[in-house]
């Protein structure tokens, strides 16, 4: 804490004196020096011209509240917080006087009188002090003494004395009105500082209040969530169990499905039975047929009266060359039929040569188809997809095979099951899971 000169014309800071925590200041009459009480339980003499120190006065034991210079600068009055008043000779910074007799409190304010204009008491000065025990104050003046041989006061003293009381009573009665004021502004300040607590308090219950409330609002809206939460939940797991269900329902069926395509025979096996068929018939009309009586007949005798020539037996052909050796001239007689029956069986023969032709081709074009209708669906069983498109989802169930091979926009365009290539009587929808 610091202690500041001003210059009040310009509002600007003449002087800045710094050493101690400052609790009271008196100015000089003609403002060369400054005394400041302190903290510190020192009293200290300024010099406000260079800002240095002049004197330092140590005595009391307490912290100084109040200091006062007299007129001509060459006493100084302190009061402290150890209930003493103490005048200073700041000539040599002695204690010249101690005044004791408060008991309360603190001295707070202490005030040094001109002496009288009078000889005798000229020597003498006249000090004040009071007391802020409970606003209360008490001021002492030094009297001038009664002049010598019990002589009575003149006039002039008892006027002079009249104005020292005078004096007295207006520092008393401003000191007194100061405190008044001083009070009177702690209880209104302390009236506002109630008021606003009470303010402060009731906004505090209603912020509370409205906490709660929200708190409570919160809470609900919580509760809400979390139940609606739960319902959706549960509701989405019933329908997983669900659609795992029919899933594996599903997987059941195109499985079963699956091991039924693959125990029925392939297209390539058919092609197989048939051109074995097919060898079977040409080799019938290969080899000419004879009757029980050795003569070469056509293929309309039924099974027990064919017999075949050369690779049937040995015991056949021994049979058959002895008759014909026993009847050559009806051998004879029977060669102009045998080379009509040798014609049309080139004929017949020829035909056959190109239907097994026909045949080989079909039989590799039913077998390339069905390779890759085998690939197709080899490729998309694993996946679900379509076994034309390769993209859309199995979802057309065909009618009579109960092949689900297609989606929905290859199943119309197809009039053959592409699996087993069946006619396909009927579409049906189907939802996979």
């Amino acid at each position: 804490m610091t202690v500041r000169l001003w210059d009040l014309g310009t509002g600007d800071t003449i002087r800045t004196l710094k050493g101690h925590t400052t609790e009271s200041v008196a100015l000089s009459a003609d403002g060369t020096r400054a005394l400041s009480g302190s903290c510190d339980k020192t009293v200290r003499l300024w010099d406000l011209g260079t800002g240095d120190i002049i004197r330092t006065l140590k005595g009391h034991t307490s912290v100084v509240w109040s200091v006062a210079l007299s007129a001509d600068g060459t006493r100084a009055l302190s009061g402290s917080g150890d209930k003493t008043v103490r005048l200073w000779d700041l000539g040599t910074g002695e204690i010249i006087h101690t005044l004791k007799g408060h008991t309360s409190d603190a001295i707070r304010s202490v005030a040094l009188l001109p002496p009288p204009p009078d000889a005798a008491s000229s020597s003498a000065s006249s000090a004040s002090s009071s007391s802020c025990s409970g606003g209360s104050s008490s001021a002492s003046s030094a009297s001038p003494p009664p002049p010598a041989g019990g002589a009575p006061f003149s006039e002039q003293a008892l006027r002079q004395q009249l104005q020292h009381s005078a004096q007295i009573q207006q520092v008393l009665q401003s000191q007194v009105a100061e405190l008044q004021r001083a009070h009177a502004q702690q209880v209104e300040q302390m009236q506002q500082a109630h008021a606003q607590l009470q303010q402060a308090q009731v906004q505090a219950q209603q912020a509370h209040a409205q906490q709660q409330q929200a708190q409570a609002q919160a809470q609900a809206q919580l509760n809400a969530q979390l139940q609606r939460a739960h319902a959706q939940t549960t509701a989405a797991a019933t329908q997983l169990q669900q659609l795992q269900r029919d899933n594996a329902a599903m997987t059941e069926r195109l499985l079963a499905d699956n091991a039924a395509l693959r125990k029925r025979p392939r297209g390539e096996e058919v092609l197989a039975l048939q051109l074995e068929e097919a060898r079977e018939q040409l080799r019938s009309f290969e080899q000419p047929v004879l009757d029980e009586d050795g003569e070469e007949v056509g293929q309309a005798l039924p099974p027990a009266k064919r017999r075949r020539t050369g690779r049937d037996g040995d015991g056949g052909g021994e049979s058959g060359s002895g008759k014909d050796r026993a009847s050559s001239p009806s051998s004879s007689s029977s060669s102009s039929s045998s080379s009509g029956s040798s014609t049309s069986a080139l004929a017949a023969l020829a035909s056959a040569t190109a239907g097994k032709v026909r045949v080989k081709q079909e039989a590799h074009e039913a077998v390339s188809r069905a390779r890759e209708a085998e690939k197709a669906a080899s490729a998309a069983e694993d996946r679900l997809v379509c076994v034309v498109c390769q993209e859309g989802e199995r979802s057309v169930v065909l009618v009579p095979c109960g092949h689900a091979a297609l989606c929905a926009e290859c199943a119309p365009a197809c009039a053959l099951c592409p699996i087993c290539r069946a006619d396909v009587a009927e579409r049906r929808a189907m939802v996979l899971s």
